[in-house]
């Protein structure tokens, strides 16, 4: 039987100095402001720590995991007061879409990766209950975005922890309120560190996977070498799966698009494993987030490596996605729900996960 509290979350409840907003024997919250006036919650368990902004794209700022944070390198200390993309990028979490995501073509209008990076939440709340799995936390939030004849939806997600677990569910419902169908794109832009030495395991068998050399106009500090790397690439795509910041070139960025293999829960699996054998992880259902992208950004100033962003398409926009026919639909007045999961495993756990990838791929 489940048991729950929601709590309804409200700007005014959040200061520059952090205060505890709720604690039990199991999770802890507290709440603040950065300088910037960007509200921030910070939950907690035994094992892990993350920072959300309920109110700035439902993003999670930081991951702090049982060997520290996880959260990719950036030039952004804090998170900046805004809705522009580029203007604030150095969060661990990105919700991306929903009426369009990736870089936008010549043929598109939308902005990079949609509007639901920095949207502003109109509704956040946190929950504390039990259910069949036990006690867990959870901080979610409802998003309505309205565009006059062309869209009315509203997106929640939600993340949960659960004591002593060092994994987050991510739970995400987007409703279409028209009478008409809605396409939509969605990705999980999950940033961490990536580790010299450490190797890149995911369910998806590396001949289909597709290399992406586009720039997209931004600087690159020798075009020569990131083309001849990138050529390397695509033909053996596994180059990358070993992270070697000597050999490999990622600047400014490149992407990789994955083809998964889903296992008998219809999950596909991911992971960075760290050269001491525990690791970083992510999993999806594949019936909502068929595949995923893989992003490197290693320019010095840039430490990032989003090893498997659970996702509805590539990389490359609306125009691009819709012709090769990777753009959903939500039926008309209807909603649907997308899952995933991501956070640390131990060695144990690891090889748990890592037996269940090769017998996915037929490697057992």
């Amino acid at each position: 039987m489940m048991k729950s509290t929601r709590i309804a979350l409200n700007e005014a409840a959040f200061s520059e100095k952090e205060k505890t907003f709720l604690t039990n024997e199991a999770f802890t919250v507290s709440l603040f402001r950065y300088s910037t006036q960007v509200c921030a919650a910070r939950l907690s368990n035994s094992k892990i720590s993350l920072v959300v902004l309920p109110f700035q794209g439902q993003q999670v700022w930081r991951f702090r995991s049982p060997i520290g944070d996880l959260t990719m390198k950036s030039i952004f200390e804090e998170p900046e007061n805004t809705t522009r993309f580029g203007l604030n990028y150095g969060a661990f979490l990105i919700h991306c879409g929903l009426t369009a995501n990736g870089n936008p073509s010549s043929e598109d209008t939308h902005p990079l990766h949609g509007e639901l990076p920095n949207c502003r939440y109109q509704q956040a709340w946190l929950e504390v209950g039990s259910d069949e799995q036990g006690d867990y936390l959870s901080l979610g939030g409802s998003y309505t975005y309205r565009n006059s004849l062309e869209y009315h939806y509203e997106f929640s997600p939600e993340l949960w922890l659960r004591p002593d677990s060092a994994l987050v569910d991510m739970r995400i419902q987007a409703r279409n309120f028209r009478l008409k169908p809605m396409k939509y794109m969605y990705m999980a832009h999950i940033n961490w560190l990536p580790a010299d030495g450490a190797h890149l395991l995911c369910s998806a068998d590396p001949r289909t996977t597709e290399v992406f050399s586009d720039t997209f106009g931004l600087p690159n500090s020798d075009q020569q070498k990131f083309m001849d790397y990138t050529a390397r690439l695509g033909a053996d795509p596994t180059i990358a799966d070993t992270i070697d910041s000597s050999s490999q070139f990622y600047d400014p960025e490149l992407c990789m698009y994955l083809h998964c293999v889903p296992d008998e829960q219809a999950y596909a699996h991911a992971m960075q494993v760290y050269p001491d054998g525990d690791a970083a992880y992510v999993g999806f259902r594949t019936r909502e987030l068929p595949n995923a992208v893989r992003w490197f950004a290693r320019t010095g100033s840039e430490d990032a490596l989003a090893f498997a962003i659970p996702s509805t398409n590539n990389h490359l926009g609306f125009a691009r996605n819709d012709a090769k026919g990777l753009v959903r639909e939500i039926a008309a007045q209807s909603c649907l729900e997308m899952h995933y999961r991501f956070g640390y495993l131990t060695s144990e756990e690891r090889r748990g996960v890592e037996n269940n990838i090769n017998r996915v791929l037929g490697k057992a």
